[in-house]
């Protein structure tokens, strides 16, 4: 799998017009070497990897090979597969932070309008929501009637998979009492009304239907005990990464989604392994903090703006900026564009971060007439040299290609770099090669790193 890329070209005063107010290469490079000391502090003892409480993702993955079933990811797969063909929707209720890595998740890797395909389009995966506030009247019996519209039964009736959903309940991160307790009288709610669409089954099912994602101790551990529940996983703040990314509270709602959980842990141990044995002027934790530290101190520039253009990556976006508020206390702003206008209407004194995803997932949509197909060059792999050429000279003279959508996107990026570079405003580039859940475990990673080596 191919790493995301970090471009810091388009932040340096030398890219920049006129009104240039990016940092000079050797402001930048100034930078970089205390950072190399400061790597240090968050790698382990043998310099070898990166500190406990970051290789969350590699724990997870030599237990699973290790022990497999026993283990908490064979786990989460174990809950995932018992009740995928039993179920057609989840609702996970809990904290906002502990639920918007999930959400993220889901967003990003599946098809924009899941919840409502029918079960077939869906690979029979469930449809999933997501309640983050459990104080509000309406939200909250806004999801209790969409999970038992499918369940009003007759006498006669007997429950089938389209009739039952399961719950998982997350509670808060850092045993927070107030929050821990709004999240046990939800998950009592929701336990009850399940209870009744369940009838004379529900002795059978509601133990393996709600799934709490819980404290060692408080009101939701209580109250899952209390039922009975089949799996009971811990809830961690530092050892699960940031907003349990890393716990059960994301993978088991992903692993219900059919998300690859794997990938999504090999991509954050990529990232990892890349902070850890790349040297500095190739790193990409350490690029990015220096430039932020560069605009920071030369340039007095604090305020960034994360700007993306894909919806689906809307949700990461989001964790990201209230990840950095969290752990560093700097703002961030989070905004998705369709165009090139928005340059226009910048303050002066803040820098740009662009994601920009390189592939898309689906048929390239032809703008002339509407209907979707791909376009692809013949596999030139298993042509001999002279028949490659001869291929490479058609092409020269080729009629124009069609335009795609793809074309539009990539040229409102191009006008965008532009502008930016004639105001002058310091812009760098995070570029995913596509969007999987590797690239997105990477880029999380890479977030997290990026934070905790600006806070050493």
């Amino acid at each position: 799998m191919s790493l995301l890329r970090y471009n810091p070209a388009g932040a340096l005063a030398t890219n920049l017009g006129d009104n240039s107010r990016g940092v000079t290469a050797e402001q930048f490079d100034a930078q970089i070497e205390p950072l190399k000391d400061r790597r240090e502090a968050l790698l382990n003892h043998s310099g070898t990897g990166v500190r406990p409480e970051f290789n969350r993702p590699e724990r997870l993955l030599i237990e699973y090979e290790a022990l497999r079933e026993k283990s908490e990811l064979g786990r989460v797969f174990r809950v995932a597969n018992r009740l995928h063909d039993h179920l057609d929707a989840v609702g996970v209720i809990g904290a906002p932070s502990a639920l918007i890595g999930p959400a993220a998740l889901m967003q990003a890797c599946c098809e924009p309008y899941h919840n409502e395909l029918p079960r077939a389009a869906r690979g029979s995966k469930p449809r999933t929501y997501f309640s983050t506030s459990g104080i509000d009247n309406d939200a909250v019996e806004g999801l209790l009637r969409r999970l038992n519209q499918d369940n009003v039964l007759s006498e006669s009736d007997t429950p089938g998979p389209k009739d039952r959903y399961a719950v998982i309940a997350v509670d808060a991160l850092g045993n927070d009492p107030e929050v821990s307790a709004t999240t046990a009288m939800g998950l009592r709610l929701f336990a009850n009304q399940l209870a009744e669409s369940l009838g004379d089954q529900h002795a059978r099912w509601a133990p393996k239907l709600i799934t709490p994602v819980a404290n060692d101790t408080g009101p939701v551990r209580e109250l899952a005990e209390e039922i009975g529940c089949s799996e009971i996983f811990p809830s961690r703040e530092i050892m699960g990464g940031p907003f349990g990314i890393y716990s059960a509270a994301t993978l088991l709602p992903a692993a219900f989604l059919g998300l690859d959980c794997i990938q999504f842990l090999l991509g954050a141990a990529a990232m990892n392994d890349h902070f850890v044995q790349s040297a500095a002027d190739e790193n990409i934790v350490i690029q990015s903090v220096a430039i932020q530290n560069s605009l920071a101190c030369d340039r007095a520039i604090r305020d960034h703006m994360l700007v993306h253009w894909n919806p689906a990556i809307a949700g990461l976006g989001k964790w990201h900026q209230s990840w950095k508020r969290h752990s560093t206390g700097t703002r961030t702003s989070t905004e998705l564009q369709s165009g090139s206008a928005w340059t226009n209407n910048l303050t002066c004194d803040i820098a740009i971060t662009q994601l920009i995803v390189e592939t898309v997932r689906t048929d390239q949509i032809e703008i002339e007439n509407g209907h979707p197909k791909e376009r692809s060059l013949p596999d030139e792999t298993s042509c001999d040299d002279a028949k490659v050429e001869k291929r490479r000279k058609r092409k020269k003279n080729a009629a124009p290609a069609i335009p795609v959508i793809p074309d539009r996107m990539q040229a409102a990026i191009e006008r965008s770099r532009e502008s930016l570079r004639q105001g002058g405003y310091p812009t760098t580039e995070l570029i995913l090669p596509s969007l999987e859940t590797h690239t997105i475990g990477q880029l999380l990673q890479f977030w997290w790193l990026s934070s905790a080596l600006a806070a050493t």
